[in-house]
């Protein structure tokens, strides 16, 4: 069940990296993000990075169903502080 789950959880985090790059507008899709064109495609190849590290974590680390979720809250808001962090001072271009 918590393998199930887990895949769930990654299979989620793939397809919100894969709208985020479908979707890509020269506005970006979180307004606080700063206004560059490649800002949602960054954002979602970001995370289909994330989905993998989350499925290869649930995989290897014998966690609960609760761990799960905090897990995947906790990665999602640490790769969008990220990201943010990155464009903000235009690491990344």
């Amino acid at each position: 069940m918590s393998y199930a789950v887990g895949i769930s959880f990654t299979i989620l985090i793939l397809l919100t990296g894969l709208w985020f790059i479908i979707f890509n507008r020269h506005q970006p899709i979180i307004f606080f993000f700063p206004e560059k064109a490649r800002t949602n495609i960054l954002t979602g190849r970001s995370f289909l990075v994330l989905s993998l590290v989350y499925f290869i974590i649930v995989i290897i680390l014998p966690v609960r169903i609760s761990t799960m979720l905090l897990l995947y809250i906790g990665l999602t808001a640490l790769d969008l502080i990220v990201m943010y962090i990155l464009l903000k001072l235009e690491v990344i271009e």
